[in-house]
């Protein structure tokens, strides 16, 4: 039996940013894993390239206190740094996106921004896209690259 999906439209909290649903959370969680869980339900922090220490789901603060190596969260802990980085990251976004956009469609937006980074993400294609009105077929051929094999030549085509 299929597993029941929860209705976008019919979030249980509301939150400060219009790109922030409990389906965008839920999203995320899903496929963006937690990282270093310790055991007892604790996550410790770990170091980026760069030296920057980051706890749970990329979070730089925890308790509104930067991470450093000794800080210890629990799961919960995480998951509520996260809801926060992600309002902040929404109000971002909310102030480069132009067009109306559906509950999954912002959700969708939101993890990839999340994934890949604010900055990286206000100079990418795929914004430029959108914020174009650009067709649906325009802005799978340019995300689709790293998830189907199809488009793997058409990305480079619209690098300009």
């Amino acid at each position: 039996m299929k597993p029941r999906t929860q209705d976008p439209s019919k979030s249980r909290k509301k939150y400060k940013s219009p790109f922030l649903s409990d389906y965008a959370v839920n999203l995320i969680q899903r496929y963006t894993v937690a990282r270093t869980r310790i055991g007892s339900g604790l996550f410790m922090p770990y170091r980026t390239i760069e030296g920057q220490y980051l706890i749970g789901y990329g979070s730089k603060i925890l308790r509104n206190r930067p991470i450093y190596f000794t800080v210890r969260g629990t799961e919960e802990e995480i998951n509520e740094q996260l809801v926060k980085d992600l309002e902040e990251l929404g109000e971002q976004l909310s102030g480069q996106i132009v067009m109306p956009l559906n509950t999954k469609k912002r959700a969708a937006i939101l993890s990839y921004a999340h994934s890949i980074g604010f900055p990286a993400f206000k100079e990418c294609k795929l914004l430029e896209l959108i914020n174009k009105k650009a067709s649906r077929s325009s802005i799978i051929r340019e995300w689709s690259p790293f998830i189907n094999t199809k488009y793997r030549g058409a990305s480079s085509m619209l690098i300009q």
